[in-house]
């Protein structure tokens, strides 16, 4: 593997710990565990959302030497419920014309629309596009095609997988769809009795 990206030395909290993990850009993460296993909730420890102990370091610097808000615009986590607090949907976006809506079959017309009346999987489709317009080292993604049909899921597959490669940025997401693994995963992370190992194995 190439130099790591983001790195972890014993990392832990009350409810999980990891010894060693890295990862590099370009490369997609798949997070997997039992329901209930703390998947989102280390999602939240690396987007630096809860307290912690251990190390972390993006490219080569230390989580501690970063500023939260700086480090959470440069590892930014979507999670599976977004929150959208403007009236319209282009206020949320800094470069709202440079969206690629219709890469996830969005009509450019949802920019002027209020979030609230949206439905699940148009906001987050809406919340992924977000994230990326802010332009991120690390996306973290929770569930991120729970709410969308294959097509739809398919489409936010081709978008991150584009992104990895031309950014190239580092994904990791959480998942329980097996098939999913199968087409979007380079490495893969488990959560087995509270340890978040990397399993060796590459799709």
């Amino acid at each position: 593997m190439q130099s790591p990206m983001l790195e972890l030395n014993t990392v832990q909290t009350d409810i999980i710990s990891s010894k060693h993990l890295a990862a590099a850009s370009g490369e997609r993460v798949l997070l997997s565990g039992p329901s209930g296993s703390g998947k989102s909730y280390f999602l939240r420890i690396l987007a630096d959302l809860v307290p912690w102990q251990g190390a972390i370091s993006l490219n080569g610097k230390p989580a501690s030497a970063i500023p939260g808000p700086e480090w959470r615009q440069r590892v930014m986590l979507v999670p599976s419920a977004s929150h959208w607090w403007q009236p319209l949907v282009e206020d949320h976006f800094t470069h709202p014309s440079d969206a690629p809506l219709e890469a996830l079959g969005l009509d450019r017309g949802i920019l002027k629309k209020d979030p609230q009346y949206l439905s699940s999987g148009e906001r987050q489709r809406l919340a992924l596009l977000r994230a990326l317009d802010r332009k991120p080292a690390v996306l973290l993604l929770d569930e991120p095609s729970a709410n969308l049909d294959p097509e739809r899921t398919g489409q936010m597959e081709t978008l991150l997988n584009d992104w990895c490669k031309k950014t190239p940025g580092l994904l990791v997401m959480t998942s329980h769809d097996p098939a999913q693994r199968t087409r979007m995963a380079d490495r893969l992370w488990q959560i087995r009795g509270g340890q978040v190992i990397d399993t060796g194995e590459h799709a």
